[in-house]
């Protein structure tokens, strides 16, 4: 199995201050978020966007589709 974020002492000694206080932080927040299972649950974050949910849209054909969600897309990033 992969591990995406590896344990803190493995690399606590190449951490500045900073990044160590970070990294407990963190640590200490997943710790305290964790399923029945001891799996960490994390929350989704949509880019500070609040509000309903995105519409689901019917187009004629899949390829009609993924034009519109490109256009979409496109829109959102330019208002960022």
């Amino acid at each position: 199995m992969a591990t995406l974020i590896p344990a803190l002492g493995a690399c606590v000694s190449r951490m500045t201050a900073g990044e160590r206080r970070v990294a407990e932080r963190m640590e200490q927040k997943l710790d305290e978020d964790q399923d029945d299972d001891g799996v960490s649950l994390l929350k989704p974050i949509s880019h500070g966007r609040d509000g309903e949910a995105p519409p689901i849209i019917r187009l004629p054909t899949l390829r009609d589709e993924a034009a519109r969600i490109a256009d979409l897309l496109n829109a959102t990033h330019k208002e960022c």
